[in-house]
């Protein structure tokens, strides 16, 4: 947590006595955060990493990642741990597929990454820097998952810090394309790098396909589409309406519209 808040820790501790809970520097979004924790760890010690980080509830506003909501895409992000059966499903699946070295929702795994070109430019550099080679790797969009804990040894030995993320704003979208959300993508292409690939244990590998094969079409003529018609609410929460890329309406939304 960014700061202390004695009634949140009490909950926590009710029902994990033994957490360990850290203020850290409010830096990286969930990113440096995760990073920060990973770094201290002893990865020989565990067989699996759980990603989970808190996510804000806009039900009427479109994230712009595949049309979601943020309810839905968080919704999403959190189904493989909300009931043990289906938790234990990821496991039995990472017992019985050895490829397998990253799991989440089907729905937020990006294979074909265009939705922030800034992002994937800096992932380019930051591969440069570190002289790992360009290859073709997916990432969960939101960075909640199930992973093989040893497969973030490769994190541990990049030496990135807490302080080496900038400082968070308030306005949403300032620092949208910066060092977190490289590392977003890069928690998936060290996955692949190694041999391993992302999946969902909940759902086929041909059901898998079918669903990326649409998405990469849809994203393929979204950019037609948006010249035509594109209804959105802006950062500052004002509906704005566009024809041909003109604007044709702009007004504040109601928090009940």
């Amino acid at each position: 947590m960014t700061e202390n808040k004695k009634d949140i820790e009490k909950d926590i501790q009710q029902t994990f006595p033994k957490a360990h809970i850290e203020i850290v520097k409010n830096r990286g979004y969930d990113i440096g955060p995760f990073v920060h924790v990973l770094n201290k760890l002893n990865l020989d010690n565990y067989s699996y990493i759980v990603k989970l980080h808190t996510k804000r509830d806009l039900t009427k506003y479109n994230t712009g990642f595949r049309n979601m909501h943020s309810n839905i895409w968080r919704n999403n992000l959190l189904l493989p741990y909300r009931q043990e059966t289906t938790f234990k499903n990821y496991i039995e699946n990472f017992e019985k597929s050895p490829r397998v070295g990253m799991q989440g929702h089907y729905q937020l795994i990006v294979h074909h990454d265009v939705y922030d070109k800034k992002a994937k430019i800096a992932l380019k550099s930051f591969l440069k820097e570190h002289h790992l080679p360009k290859m073709k790797y997916a990432f969960i969009a939101g960075t909640m998952f199930i992973v093989r804990a040893h497969l973030f040894k490769t994190i541990q030995a990049l030496n990135i810090d807490l302080d080496d993320f900038p400082e968070q704003t308030t306005r949403m979208g300032k620092h949208f394309s910066q060092l977190a959300h490289s590392m977003e993508r890069f928690l998936g292409y060290t996955i692949y790098h190694q041999g391993y690939i992302l999946s969902d244990a909940m759902i086929s590998k041909r059901e898998q396909e079918m669903y990326h094969l649409k998405i990469h079409l849809q994203d393929l003529t979204r950019p037609i589409i948006r010249f035509f018609w594109q209804k959105k609410t802006t950062n500052s929460g004002k509906l704005l309406i566009k024809i041909f890329k003109i604007p044709v309406l702009r007004m504040r939304r109601r928090i009940d519209d």
